[in-house]
């Protein structure tokens, strides 16, 4: 049986967080699953603490959606560049802001989810580390 292509995987991913799937989220991440959020650095480790935490977001932001323009892929390395509506940052500075996501796939699932805001944060000099 193959692997499903990594690129479709994480936007499987995009579209479990679009439909506010906590369970389709579940099922994509790997057991040890790590996010990194671009705010303080912000990590959390664990499907079920993420599972939590992406409830618990879509509780507070019922209209969070991730705007898709473009994926790359390095290998098992998947980077989305978009926008976000909805999410808890003020409209007028959403509707400008360009966000990037990486994806690590491993065995088919998402081993890692990291949000970045800005190239700085990709070229080492953010706080996303």
């Amino acid at each position: 049986m193959s692997v499903p292509d990594p690129a479709e995987i994480a936007l499987k991913f995009v579209d479990c967080i679009n439909r506010q799937d906590v369970e389709g989220l579940g099922a994509l991440m790997t057991g040890d699953h790590t996010f990194v959020g671009y705010e303080r650095g912000d990590r959390a480790q664990g499907r079920e603490v993420m599972a939590r935490g992406f409830a618990e977001y879509f509780a507070a932001f019922p209209g969070y959606r991730i705007n898709v323009s473009k994926v790359l892929r390095s290998g098992d390395d998947i980077a989305i560049i978009g926008t976000t509506t909805g999410s808890h940052v003020a409209p007028e500075l959403e509707a400008r802001e360009t966000l990037i996501w990486t994806a690590r796939i491993e065995h088919g699932l998402v081993a890692e989810w990291r949000i970045y805001t800005d190239l700085e944060q990709i070229r080492g000099g953010g706080q996303g580390e």
